[in-house]
């Protein structure tokens, strides 16, 4: 009887596993995001300029399409199950956009995150039942208090533990390319001839660069960088310099190190743009086009500007915008928050 006992149970447990494999994360509202035109800067720069509404997503940013592609090839290779627990370091919407799924297949999610990141981030991502661990970000790699490093520990420590890895895991430049590119091609009608987003991880304009520049490789692509990050600089000298790492405010733009889902050569320019000038762009956009997003896609904005004046008037210049401005409430759109950074 116990012997049969131990069988069933083993055949119960392989069961729920294989459902679950089969089962995966079918979200329909991620991905298809609008691609819309920025009437007021087109008409200004007298160039064709679009945003692509990557805040349209469920938890208002790109991050959504990464979180659903990773932990959906995790699933198929048996890598999670109802016991896993799922780990990640963030600035906030990847950690948001994995809380959500991870709550939805009712299993753990820890994400540690930078003492720097909004409070309504935080605030949101333990509304989706997210363990949250605040780290320093003034912490180096060598640290336990910092972000990465402690999710790294927690993977190796708890049991079932999955790491998503978003700096390094090859799956999240992956999802962009085989979504965000191929949406951008088909809005546009293939007349994209410049693509500006951030890079932070890397792979959204990585993975969107790779399959435009497939399509057609006399598409430029314009990296947008924090000033304080050191991004740029490896690009322009493939050099690391810590020494041009300083502090910023800008969260998901930027690193002190290089991910290596940041592929250099699909870019053709990495220009920096700094915290004030993003919040500037957050606020115009907010005023001439009436759109609400965060300081990443007002860094986009700046980057889009910045570069207008040297396209050919024929130019349909494309910016990824990142995400949504309710999530910087408490930061950028806060006049006390302001005052306290120096802003104004």
């Amino acid at each position: 009887m116990a012997l049969f006992s131990l069988i069933y149970d083993r055949f119960l447990l392989s069961s729920k596993k294989r459902k679950f494999r089969e089962s995966g994360i079918k979200d329909r509202e991620i991905g298809n995001t609008p691609l819309i035109r920025l009437f007021h800067y087109s008409s200004s720069y007298s160039r064709l300029m679009y945003a692509k509404m990557e805040c349209e997503n469920p938890t208002r940013s790109a991050k959504d399409r990464v979180a659903q592609y990773i932990l959906n090839k995790a699933i198929g290779a048996g890598r999670i199950n109802k016991d896993t627990t799922v780990i990640e370091a963030s600035s906030g919407n990847t950690g948001l956009a994995l809380a959500r799924l991870s709550n939805k297949m009712g299993i753990k999610c820890i994400i540690t995150i930078k003492d720097k990141v909004s409070a309504t981030k935080i605030s949101d991502l333990k509304q989706q039942g997210a363990k949250v661990i605040i780290c320093s970000a003034k912490a180096d790699r060598s640290s336990l208090d910092n972000y990465i490093t402690k999710a790294e520990h927690l993977a190796e420590t708890i049991e079932d533990a999955f790491y998503v890895n978003q700096n390094y895991n090859p799956y999240n430049t992956e999802a962009h390319y085989n979504s965000t590119g191929p949406e951008i091609w088909d809005q546009t009608g293939g007349a994209i001839t410049h693509l500006v987003g951030t890079i932070g991880t890397g792979g959204t304009l990585s993975g969107t660069a790779k399959y435009l520049k497939e399509m057609n490789p006399e598409i430029q692509v314009i990296a947008v960088d924090a000033k304080g990050s050191v991004l740029q600089h490896f690009y322009q000298t493939r050099e690391l310099d810590k020494s041009k790492a300083s502090s910023y405010n800008m969260d998901g733009v930027g690193k002190k190190f290089i991910p290596a889902n940041v592929r250099f050569e699909y870019f053709d320019q990495v220009l920096q743009v700094s915290d004030i000038e993003a919040y500037h762009s957050c606020v115009e956009l907010n005023h001439e086009e009436s759109i609400f997003v965060g300081h990443s896609s007002g860094a986009v904005m700046e980057g889009m500007k910045q570069i207008a004046h040297e396209c050919d008037r024929k130019a349909c210049i494309v910016g990824i915008f990142p995400d949504h401005g309710s999530k910087y409430e408490k930061s950028i759109f806060s006049n006390q928050w302001l005052e306290d950074k120096g802003f104004i």
